[in-house]
């Protein structure tokens, strides 16, 4: 069939760019990596990458969506039932165990993110999005368990979770390696002072 052999031809030379990109930015880093050194890492034409990315930042949103997105897609699958602050915690640790694996690449990834502007910027922020509905679809049952206060919402709640999570994830990704447990003690003491304030009935889990 022509029209599935395009379209595997199709899938292949995506993946061959989005794996010379990985080891470009990885190397060279971001912004000292072009869409033509891409391609020419990739083997394939300049003007055959720009069919499959517009720019540099939609080539970075492409590896957030393609591998976070597994990753999201398995944590979310695997959560322990019972209360939030457990299930939090074992978000955090499917994706700080995903960064640790390739450091030098999540700085760049990580890094490049925050500063996305382009094509890719608004896939970037609605996959973000899409995750914090995700949580805070966590925290509504868990505010209808009665673990958070009447007045707290659940966005409010996955907001929260988000910036402790971000922000030790980015300190952690200030140092050489990043360490998982370490990182996860922090988010779990962050997670108890939050608790003080967002808690209905005491520690949830």
């Amino acid at each position: 069939m022509p029209g599935r052999r395009r379209e595997a031809q199709r899938a292949e030379t995506r993946r061959l760019v989005l794996e010379a990109a990985y080891d470009l930015f990885e190397r060279r880093g971001y912004d000292r990596t072009t869409m033509r050194a891409v391609a020419d890492a990739a083997g394939v034409a300049p003007g055959t990458i720009f069919n499959h990315f517009p720019d540099k930042t939609a080539l970075l949103a492409a590896a957030f969506e393609d591998d976070l997105g597994r990753v999201i897609d398995e944590a979310f699958a695997t959560e322990p039932p019972g209360p939030l602050r457990p299930r939090l915690l074992h978000l955090a640790e499917r994706f700080y165990s995903f960064y640790a694996r390739r450091p030098a690449l999540s700085r760049v990834m990580v890094g490049g993110a925050i500063l996305a502007e382009g094509g890719g910027e608004e896939r970037l922020q609605e996959q973000a999005m899409r995750f914090l509905a995700r949580v805070a679809e966590l925290a509504e049952a868990a505010s209808e368990a009665g673990e958070l206060r009447d007045d707290v919402t659940a966005m409010e709640v996955a907001t929260a979770f988000w910036s402790d999570y971000f922000s030790i994830l980015v300190a952690g990704l200030r140092q050489p390696g990043l360490a998982v447990e370490a990182q996860l003690a922090l988010l779990s003491r962050l997670l108890d002072l939050r608790w003080e304030g967002l808690g209905g009935r005491g520690r949830p889990g």
